[in-house]
């Protein structure tokens, strides 16, 4: 640990070195890379949680007051504060440890150097040879994407858009997310049922009835959020895996609940009718809505690593950055780059990068999302 206190201080250092001499270009990169380091310092910290033979560890982080400010404005700063071990042979408790160790950049400064760069756009027609709609994409952690086509099924590819094989199920699926150990949720909203399916031996693991029209899917911490629906009584309802409610929320939406996103602190989801992308917190209440004339039909969203949200827009043939605060956006693909009817829009975490694919599923491509 002391180790890591010598590594903070050359940090600041060197931070201190930077905003004096360093170009705005060069600022904003050492900052980046200095963000991806004190990240890296959290999950080592993560690991010495889950050290079964450590005791006890209160970790307190105290943040110089004029951090933020030099991210922001990339100011002069003295420290980055200091880190205090106190270690104690005690039981341990993990609610004696903080973990919330970030830096953060501007949002504005993100956004506005944010761009996607095209590595592989394949034909997938003769695959969806229906053309079935695609309702739903998810990019899984061991890389692979799963595009959900009606009929057509559960569509797997690799990480180079390749297809793998169709994997057939009975009825048709609508939405899909991913839960741990290789397995999906998949929903079916004719029979208003949400299905476990583990992608090893292609089987259905375990079925869950809500007894509402199951549309938009998304996952947290092994529990499932569900879009339903029901005479226009739509909710999003929280259930764990064995289809008991955690906590639920009345949403009023000129459209049903196709996407959205699954956070601790509420629901974002997107309005294609109503034009706008809300976000409510469990209670139901507005936090905020970005609304832009650059929105004709805003359809599947997503994040990234840092909370910004990729939106696709099937009318405008446009995917949209938008800031994790609603207030700030920027427009990355139009039609100009390639393509159309974009509609399904997923985020690879661990390759940082975009699959999109069109409302009738004759394209797959993919983009590495660059930040600088």
């Amino acid at each position: 640990m002391e180790e890591k206190k010598t590594e903070l201080d050359e940090m600041a250092h060197n931070l201190h070195v930077m905003s004096k001499h360093a170009s705005k270009h060069q600022q904003f990169l050492g900052v980046h890379q200095i963000e991806q380091q004190v990240n890296q310092y959290k999950r080592y910290i993560d690991e010495l949680w889950q050290d079964e033979r450590i005791k006890d560890i209160c970790i307190d982080v105290e943040e110089n007051k004029n951090f933020v400010e030099l991210v922001t404005a990339l100011e002069s700063l003295e420290s980055l504060g200091r880190v205090f071990v106190i270690k104690k042979e005690m039981s341990f408790n993990k609610d004696n440890v903080y973990k919330e160790v970030q830096v953060e950049c501007s949002d504005s400064i993100l956004l506005r150097n944010i761009s996607l760069e095209l590595e592989t756009k394949l034909d997938i027609v003769h695959i969806n040879d229906t053309l079935q709609v695609v309702t739903a994409m998810i990019s899984l952690t061991d890389n692979r994407v799963i595009l959900i086509a009606g009929k057509e099924g559960i569509l797997p590819f690799r990480t180079d858009c390749n297809f793998v094989k169709h994997f057939k199920v009975f009825g048709e699926p609508f939405g899909v997310t991913e839960l741990e150990h290789d397995a999906i949720v998949v929903s079916f909203p004719n029979e208003k049922v949400v299905k476990i399916i583990n992608l090893n031996n292609d089987s259905v693991e375990k079925v869950i009835k809500l007894h509402k029209k199951c549309l938009g899917l998304s996952s947290l911490n092994k529990t499932i959020a569900v879009g339903l629906h029901l005479q226009r009584d739509d909710e999003i309802r929280v259930i764990d895996l064995e289809g008991n409610t955690l906590k639920s929320v009345n949403v009023a939406s000129e459209t049903l609940l196709f996407e959205f996103i699954f956070t601790n602190d509420g629901i974002i989801f997107s309005d294609n009718h109503g034009l706008v992308i809300f976000c409510v917190d469990w209670k139901g209440k507005q936090v905020w809505q970005f609304k832009s004339d650059d929105l004709k039909d805003p359809q599947g969203i997503c994040t990234d690593n840092y909370g910004n949200m990729f939106l696709a827009d099937d009318i405008s043939d446009k995917v949209i950055v938008i800031a994790k605060d609603g207030r700030r956006s920027n427009i990355l693909l139009s039609e100009k780059d390639g393509i159309e009817e974009v509609r399904s829009i997923c985020f690879s975490k661990m390759e940082s990068a975009v699959y999109i694919s069109d409302v009738n599923g004759t394209y797959l491509a993919k983009y590495k999302v660059c930040y600088e």
